[in-house]
């Protein structure tokens, strides 16, 4: 089976033409030199000690993306004021969401 990156990457890349270098949570930072080797970047070092000026630009669009695993990931919410039928934990009156994996590595990213 695929390594957690390996699926993660493998998805975003099919699903969103989107070339994803690093787990979410990896810390990164513009400038960041390095490889891109078996699907993870390995940092070594940045721009700035490399005498390399660089100057950043917001976008101002906000992207809305969305993935899950087809047929994996199945998604459930319950709204303030509804029954809170198959969400013991959360109180009638009370807003919630479950998320379930259908097996290991599904991925879901919202």
């Amino acid at each position: 089976m695929a390594s957690t990156h390996e699926q993660y990457t493998r998805e975003l890349r099919k699903s969103l033409k989107y070339l994803a270098a690093w787990l979410p949570g990896v810390p990164m930072s513009l400038g960041d030199v390095g490889e891109l080797s078996d699907r993870q970047f390995s940092r070594a070092t940045h721009l700035e000690p490399l005498g390399i000026p660089f100057e950043t630009v917001e976008d101002q669009a906000r992207d809305r993306l969305e993935h899950k695993t087809s047929g994996q990931v199945s998604i459930e919410a319950t709204a303030s004021g509804e029954p809170s039928t198959g969400f013991e934990n959360i109180a009638e009156g009370e807003a919630g969401i479950s998320v379930s994996f259908g097996r290991e590595n599904a991925v879901l990213l919202a």
